[in-house]
């Protein structure tokens, strides 16, 4: 089974946030409000973030096969954009 977002929807594998993480070192623990993750798959009509990003998100419905399970978010909820720093 394949499981494809559709247009403007983003599926987010969900970190479980349980103390320090460094790809999040300013956020507190997950909250019932906000989640953070990173961006699994997008549908056609997204723009605003691409597969493989790091995430803060409003948190949504979810999505699962057999085996994983991820968040579905619309575009519009996703808060925030982590770029990783670049060495020059």
């Amino acid at each position: 089974m394949a499981i494809v977002p559709t247009w403007d929807d983003v599926y987010v594998n969900v970190y479980s946030y349980n103390g320090a993480n460094p790809n999040f070192p300013l956020f507190s623990p997950q909250t019932n409000i906000y989640s953070r993750g990173t961006v699994a798959y997008i549908g056609p009509n997204v723009n605003r973030v691409s597969v493989g990003q790091l995430v803060v998100f409003k948190i949504g419905g979810v999505v699962q096969d057999q085996t994983n399970s991820w968040a579905v978010v619309p575009q519009d909820a996703v808060l925030t954009i982590f770029t990783p720093d670049v060495a020059p």
